[in-house]
């Protein structure tokens, strides 16, 4: 992975633990902040996505990219500050590109406020 791939610095937070989802897929609980300048490649998406592991569909807003992370998994979030506004995304589950673990590809469900 090109390091001048990453380009984004976000914030990255872990999903609430034990919180089942409630009728409408959200999670109470509150995010708990992990990593706090972690560096990501964010591009557009387009299109549906499958997220087979949740077993739901849901829009691609947008695919997201960072070294690879043992503790990351789905419904983690980024918070990213794009300069204009405080952008908020929701991971799915990750895809590891390569057999090294270098690095690691979420589709992302962009939350709005």
């Amino acid at each position: 992975m090109r390091a001048g791939k990453l380009r984004h610095q976000v914030s990255l937070y872990s999903a609430p633990a034990a919180n089942a989802p409630d009728a409408l897929g959200d999670v109470s609980g509150d995010y708990v902040l992990v990593d706090g300048g972690l560096w990501v490649s964010i591009e557009p998406g387009s299109g549906r996505e499958f997220w087979m592991a949740q077993g739901t569909r849901a829009d691609l807003t947008h695919v997201i990219s960072m070294r690879f992370r043992g503790d990351v998994g789905p419904r983690w979030r980024i918070v990213w500050n794009d300069g204009y506004r405080i952008r908020t995304f929701e991971l799915g589950p990750p895809l590891v590109t390569d057999e090294r673990f270098f690095e690691m590809v979420f589709t992302a469900l962009e939350k709005r406020s």
